[in-house]
């Protein structure tokens, strides 16, 4: 399950580093809102797909790859936003500082549950389709 997850979480943060220079392309801003807030759902479905020995559980093994895809992204913002606060990268004040703390709390539960649940519909397809 771990391994599936560095998987799912290589493919989520190559598409968002993919996506960061295109940002300042004008047409591309509405792209962007629709494609990077699904891309941890299908990195989740496309891993499912491709995962074996999806004996247990589904729920269960969708819940645990949500987990610890929600762990690695917090780990992941934290060590971001204190490693730029300490070399004076980042200065927050006031709005600035309440906005960083929602994204702390929120991108980490969305992209584990998003996750949680492409990983879920992955398998569910990937057994149908053996099963037919």
């Amino acid at each position: 399950m771990l391994k599936t997850a560095f998987r799912s979480l290589g493919i989520m943060f190559l598409m968002w580093a993919a996506c960061a220079p295109v940002v300042v392309i004008p047409g591309v801003h509405f792209l962007l809102i629709i494609v990077v807030p699904l891309v941890p759902f299908v990195a989740a479905y496309r891993t499912a797909k491709k995962a074996k020995n999806l004996n247990d559980s589904v729920g269960v093994q969708g819940l645990t790859l949500g987990l610890i895809v929600a762990l690695i992204v917090l780990l992941a913002i934290i060590i971001l936003l204190v490693s730029g606060s300490q070399l004076g990268v980042y200065e927050f004040e006031g709005r600035a500082k309440a906005l960083v703390w929602i994204i702390v709390f929120i991108a980490p539960l969305y992209s584990g549950s998003m996750s949680a649940l492409g990983f879920m519909y992955g398998a569910l397809k990937s057994k149908k389709l053996e099963s037919d």
